[in-house]
């Protein structure tokens, strides 16, 4: 488990932790390691859920599927990110989200039960733990928000427009490169696919933006 320090030191979970004390806390915790391959499925709906993951490698996606099978992409996970931690939390809970490979991806899942029992043999590391996961819940709170934000709007340009002016502000750049490729930009603005290129042809025209594959440039 040591060899996966440096990349849980990424984690926000694991902030303000030294190599020691997360040596520690594997000790304490015992996660499991789970190794998918890209197209499956880290976590479906309606999966009772005791334990968060932390992305390890490789790359996935959270999403939302409605009764009929359309999906809505919530966010991207790389390397060092955690996923599952809400239902977690909750006893009896049932994931309401599915998890997908994107490619080859370790993942470890941690206990919550363990988190919050316990299990530590250093209590202050268990603050720090649980103070953190606090602090990503809030974050991912606003990023939902940010989300409602773009996806109320009533037309296909306008919430391109909002999630482009998020990334340039997030950035802190007029040119930026997104976490989506086509597929995954319209499943997350909730809005069909070839619809949003149409669109995105439109902008570039009338000179309001430059893109290639998954890097924008903001004109005007």
């Amino acid at each position: 488990m040591e060899k996966y320090i440096d990349v849980l030191k990424k984690s926000i979970i694991f902030n303000g932790l030294n190599d020691e004390e997360i040596k520690e806390i594997l000790a304490d915790l015992s996660p499991k390691k789970i190794s998918y391959e890209k197209g499956n499925f880290i976590i479906r709906n309606g999966d009772s859920i005791k334990s968060f993951g932390t992305i390890i490698s490789g790359k996935a996606i959270v999403i939302k599927e409605d009764f009929w099978g359309n999906r809505s992409v919530i966010s991207e996970l790389l390397s060092g990110e955690i996923f599952a931690e809400t239902f977690a939390c909750l006893k009896n809970s049932t994931a309401e989200i599915s998890v997908e490979a994107l490619e080859k991806t370790e993942v470890m899942f941690f206990n919550v039960e363990k988190i919050l029992g316990n299990s530590f043999t250093n209590e202050e590391c268990q603050r720090k733990i649980v103070r953190n996961m606090l602090v990503n819940l809030a974050k991912k709170n606003l990023n939902f928000t940010r989300k409602i934000e773009h996806i109320k709007k009533k037309t296909i340009r306008e919430k391109l427009l909002s999630y482009l002016s998020g990334e340039s502000m997030k950035n802190n750049s007029l040119t930026f490169e997104i976490p989506f490729n086509r597929q995954q930009l319209a499943d997350y603005l909730s809005v069909d696919r070839s619809a949003l290129s149409t669109e995105i042809g439109k902008l570039q025209k009338e000179g309001i933006i430059k893109c290639r594959k998954n890097k924008f440039t903001l004109l005007q």
